[in-house]
């Protein structure tokens, strides 16, 4: 029986992982440019000064929060994904009545600004409620707290995926024109770094070969994704064959692509 987080914690994660981009992009830029000027909520600075320290902080309490539910999802992790959400879900309700319409989140290297007046309590607020079901559920599931993880096949690509674009987000970031294109190569290749890392962290999804998973006490396991099964149907026996390039780019999300052929 091995674990692997189910989908509502998986969407959950995700929500952690797309704001983990911005405040690591805040670490990472202002950590090697000194000439940037950042803002992120009530934190602010030129380079790493001023409230910098606030930034590293807040990155690396969401990297511990998408490894400890990535990697079994023990405690205290419920207590933090729940206290993740909640204070984020407070901080932009708070900023979206003190700042109504210039509530807004810029993005300078690629241009574009989002009004977070009502978008910003809605999204988190909601994403709090879903952390909070999911906690409930998998406390009351007896759930045992050791789990076994199968190792994720696709671990060392994504981490030297990540590590190798480390380089360029330096060049690129320390001599590239203030918001100009070398800027957003390097914003995007920050993006391409957090979802690699974040992935990598994941374990190898169970099959039918290696047993159910403990994903959640109401959800059924995954489907085999690999190898064949033998089925049936009114045209005779069948086989499923699985297509490697296309489910080895979908598998950590939990999706099964396989496809049934004849067998004669």
């Amino acid at each position: 029986m091995y674990w692997y987080p189910d989908r509502l914690l998986r969407g959950v994660l995700f929500w952690v992982t797309v704001w983990l981009v911005f405040t690591w992009l805040v670490v990472v830029r202002a950590g090697v440019d000194p000439r940037y000027v950042w803002g992120f909520l009530s934190f602010r600075g030129p380079g790493a000064t001023g409230d910098y320290w606030g930034m590293v902080v807040v990155a690396t309490f969401a990297w511990s929060v998408l490894y400890m539910g990535a990697r079994g999802a023990r405690a205290p992790f419920h207590a933090m994904l729940v206290a993740w959400n909640a204070i984020y879900t407070a901080i932009f309700t708070r900023y979206a009545i003190q700042q109504g319409s210039a509530a807004t989140l810029q993005g300078d290297a690629w241009g574009f600004e989002i009004s977070l007046q009502y978008l910003g309590p809605i999204l988190f607020g909601s994403f709090t409620l879903m952390a909070l079901a999911w906690v409930l559920r998998d406390l009351r599931s007896g759930r045992p707290s050791e789990v076994k993880l199968l190792p994720n096949p696709q671990m060392k690509r994504l981490l030297c995926l990540a590590l190798a674009v480390a380089p360029v987000q330096f060049v690129l970031f320390r001599y590239g024109e203030d918001n100009g294109s070398l800027h957003a190569t390097a914003v995007g290749l920050t993006i391409i770094q957090v979802i690699a890392t974040a992935m990598a962290m994941l374990p190898g999804q169970p099959t039918a070969d290696s047993g159910a998973a403990l994903a959640s006490p109401t959800e059924p396991a995954p489907a085999m994704l690999g190898g064949t099964e033998p089925s049936h149907s009114q045209d005779g026996p069948a086989q499923v064959r699985r297509l490697p390039w296309l489910h080895d780019i979908v598998r950590p999300f939990g999706v099964g692509l396989d496809r049934r052929l004849p067998s004669g």
